[in-house]
């Protein structure tokens, strides 16, 4: 019987590749790194930065998601959603933000095999409390990363074109055999060390049996011993890893602290990601999934908001709306 710790590929020279350096994938090996999933390997005054920038309500939702088995994340609530989607991580985190209770739920579901772990039935109840929140973690995350991201451009375009010179050369081994220490290739089967790394539906197929699936590799630039494998329904697999170099690159560049966000110095952490949701038109209840509050404390802080006259609250029914005042406009083009 096969281990769930197992990918086939089938014969590789007939395995279709792709290369995938979305920052997507790499903020979801951040996440897993600083919120309970398996260690990435990230550097300590990195990771010390990531988690000074969280929202702390949006994070304890997302860390309560990880089981000590490290239950991984679906692709529907973190930016990992389509690694060759247009948009860059912006356009990602808006799809996240964007997602209906229903597609949580479908995915969820999918994603676990319609038994997803107890740690997640919490979800179920509250769909789109958790993905504002999962949106609200990759926001923070991104805004500290992305200077780092940038700086390490010259290190994924390296990759790519070890890559592309293994797949013309027919040496696609050479690659899979270097994925790190928690993974080997033994004939056209990868063995990962730590199951948890890798992520299968309930039937997953092996590469062999479609001409038309894709194995994707992504080269992460979170840690030294990222790793993940996840079969995507009948499309296609997913490898990401730490490209080699990457120690070097965290040793010898003189990465920077990331900007501080002005807009928060000078409102908080909830009130300036409270103004900036109010571009949305958004209810109470969608300010408080965002911010992973409760709604008294979203009313409270929309009330100070709107009494400095920053917003206005408009009621439409039974439904109160958030809309930025001219005020609340002028100050965000001002400090963004």
């Amino acid at each position: 019987m096969k281990s769930p710790a197992q990918l086939k590929l089938g014969e590789l020279h007939q395995v279709n590749v792709r290369v995938a350096t979305h920052p997507g994938l790499s903020v979801r090996s951040l996440i897993s790194d600083v919120l309970g999933g398996p260690p990435q390997g990230v550097p300590p005054r990195i990771r010390r930065m990531i988690l000074a920038a969280l929202p702390p309500g949006a994070a304890r939702l997302i860390r309560s998601l990880f089981a000590a088995s490290h239950s991984p994340m679906p692709c529907g609530l973190t930016s990992a959603l389509d690694p060759f989607a247009a948009g860059g991580m912006e356009a990602q985190l808006e799809r996240i933000r964007e997602l209906s209770s229903d597609a949580v739920l479908q995915q969820v579901t999918e994603h676990f095999g319609g038994e997803p772990p107890v740690v997640w039935r919490r979800l179920f109840e509250h769909p789109r409390v958790f993905s504002a929140a999962s949106a609200s973690v990759h926001e923070a995350i991104w805004r500290v990363y992305a200077p780092i991201w940038h700086r390490t451009a010259a290190l994924r375009d390296r990759e790519t074109e070890r890559i592309g010179t293994a797949l013309v050369t027919n040496r696609l081994d050479l690659i899979l055999s270097d994925l790190g220490a928690g993974c080997r290739l033994d004939g056209s089967t990868l063995h990962f060390t730590d199951g948890a790394r890798l992520h299968q539906g309930p039937n997953p197929p092996t590469l062999s049996e479609r001409d038309d699936r894709l194995l994707v590799l992504a080269p992460l630039v979170s840690g030294t011993t990222a790793l993940a494998g996840c079969t995507l329904g009948a499309d296609n697999i997913r490898i990401g890893y730490a490209p080699s170099g990457l120690t070097h690159a965290w040793e010898s560049e003189d990465l920077p602290a990331p900007a501080a966000d002005p807009l928060v110095l000078v409102l908080g952490e909830q009130r300036a990601a409270i103004l900036r949701h109010g571009s949305r038109d958004a209810t109470m209840t969608e300010i408080a999934n965002h911010l992973g509050c409760s709604p008294a404390t979203a009313t409270y802080h929309c009330g100070q908001l709107e009494r400095a006259g920053l917003v206005l609250r408009v009621r439409q029914g039974r439904t109160v709306r958030l809309r930025l005042a001219t005020r609340g406009a002028e100050l965000l083009d001002l400090l963004l």
